[in-house]
């Protein structure tokens, strides 16, 4: 990933009293090659000596708009006042430096602002969602400011403006980095913490605003990243098949479950016989999703084995099942694995033949082709997409003070009964095509994250959470949503929309 960067620091002023932003400037520029590693190359200066005249800022910031980028970040650290940024002789609108930068030729555009009343501005919403997600990019404009509009900015005690030193706390912060990567969201609930805590010990306290027109996040690639691979495993027997089998290891207990093709029709008999050979398969097998999990549990002896059977690929592929068995070591929980209501022990083995498998292969079947799944997938998406930005714009106004908790509510319960009913369409989707499991999955579950977060606002929501409780948990929603968007963006199976 690309990133470009104008820092602009003014500390000398000819017609305002002079500020120590000069600090701010050296701040910006560690934390962003520390924490983005971004190379000095990349970034343009402005104010390393205090003065910045307007002339020079606007010659330097067309010239940065031409440049192409995948991210480019503004940042801008002196006077501000009634919707201007002042530089040593002048002051320049700040809505029309936004304007510039949003009209640049980068994909990603981030402007950080760092004076008094920087949320004085506005920021449409523009619908970059392509109608093609298969080419689905983030194409807009973040801002995040260092406080509200009729607020001021202040200095911390090694005057560093105060919102600048979360900012680089933030960027800094390997705490934030997950799968190697740093993501604009968990940068900004960082700074949002900082901010919090300390409101709570001192009297000027300021509020961050962060407004985005971008689809989800940004996501910043900061370190090598190698994740755990897990081995698998198949096995074909004269009666049986083992298609997969996965970790299932709690803090205290080695397990796994085993996904099982039958050949032929069986009993319940015969599928107790089956589980203690395919036991005895498995036996030796080290399976795990992590290496804290590999390292507690290698060596060790099975504790428990969860059998399930079907009958082809996709019935092991939409969890379609026939039998279930459940089979545990001596040392471990019998009397509870082996009481389950319904269930009979055959053999040792805890057994199930399951009633509605006949049913829920027959729901399997559709008269609906290939092309026409791919289509209401990519429909359904799309609509969960745009009321999921719906939400976030007005939640984040309300994180702004620009709107109340009646207002917030208000404005999303409309939101949320469109989000239902797509998450109701999704669900009623056939479960028929394999080979498009995977990529529809990941759109499920997207539907389901959005749909969390909108429930927290709901009238169950409100009476179950406190305000600060339903804030957290929808600010952790959002960045799952993101991670799971992100996901989507870059997955490479995805199948070509329909004509």
């Amino acid at each position: 990933m690309e990133i470009k960067a104008l820092l602009v620091a003014v500390s000398v002023y000819d017609k305002y009293s002079n500020l120590p932003c000069y600090n701010d400037l050296y701040a910006m520029k560690h934390a962003l090659t520390h924490g983005l590693n971004v190379p000095e190359e990349s970034m343009l200066i402005l104010g390393e000596r205090g003065i910045v005249y307007r002339k020079d800022f606007v010659n330097a910031l067309s010239e940065f708009c031409k440049e192409s980028a995948d991210v480019s970040i503004f940042y801008f650290s002196g006077h501000g006042g009634s919707g201007q940024i002042a530089f040593t002789d002048e002051s320049v609108p700040l809505q029309l430096v936004i304007e510039c930068i949003k009209s640049s030729r980068q994909n990603n555009k981030i402007v950080i602002l760092d004076c008094c009343e920087a949320g004085n501005f506005l920021l449409m919403d523009e619908d970059n969602l392509d109608k093609d997600l298969s080419n689905f990019k983030e194409t807009n404009c973040a801002v995040l400011a260092s406080c509200r509009k009729e607020e001021t900015s202040g200095f911390n005690e090694n005057k560093v403006s105060l919102y600048t030193g979360f900012l680089c706390n933030a960027l800094t912060c390997n705490a934030n980095i997950k799968r190697g990567q740093l993501s604009l969201e968990s940068v900004v609930s960082h700074v949002d913490l900082l901010a919090k805590n300390w409101a709570n010990t001192h009297a000027n306290s300021q509020h961050p605003i962060f407004r985005s027109s971008l689809p989800g996040s940004i996501f910043f690639k900061v370190k090598e990243y190698a994740p755990y691979k897990t081995d698998a495993f198949s096995l074909e027997k004269e009666n049986y098949i083992i298609a997969a089998v996965e970790a299932r290891h709690t803090i205290s207990s080695k397990r796994y479950v085993v996904k099982v093709i039958l050949k032929e029709e069986c009993n319940l008999e015969e599928i107790s016989v089956i589980s203690h050979q395919i036991k005895n398969d498995v036996s030796n097998l080290e399976i795990y999703k992590s290496k804290a999990m590999e390292k507690r549990f290698k060596g060790k002896p099975i504790d428990i084995l969860f059998i399930y059977f079907g009958y082809d690929e996709s019935d092991v592929c939409f969890c379609t099942w026939q039998y279930r068995s459940t089979w545990v070591a001596k040392d471990s929980d019998k009397s509870h694995w082996y009481n389950k209501k319904g269930w009979q022990v055959i053999n040792d083995i805890c057994v199930l033949k399951e009633a509605i498998y006949s049913l829920a292969r027959y729901m399997r079947y559709t008269d609906m082709t290939q092309d026409e799944y791919i289509r209401k997938v990519y429909e359904y998406t799309d609509c969960i997409i745009r009321k999921a930005r719906e939400f976030i714009r007005v939640f984040r106004e309300f994180k702004n003070g620009t709107i109340d908790e009646d207002e917030l509510i208000h404005y999303t319960e409309a939101i949320r009964i469109d989000i239902n009913f797509c998450r109701l369409r999704f669900d009623n989707l056939p479960a028929v095509y394999v080979e498009l499991q995977e990529w529809s999955e990941i759109c499920y579950l997207l539907s389901g994250t959005v749909l969390d977060f909108s429930l927290l606002w709901s009238q169950n929501g409100l009476g179950k959470w406190s305000l600060q409780d339903r804030i957290s948990l929808t600010d952790h929603a959002l960045q799952q949503y993101e991670e799971q968007l992100h996901k989507l963006e870059n997955y490479n199976k995805k199948p070509s929309r329909p004509v």
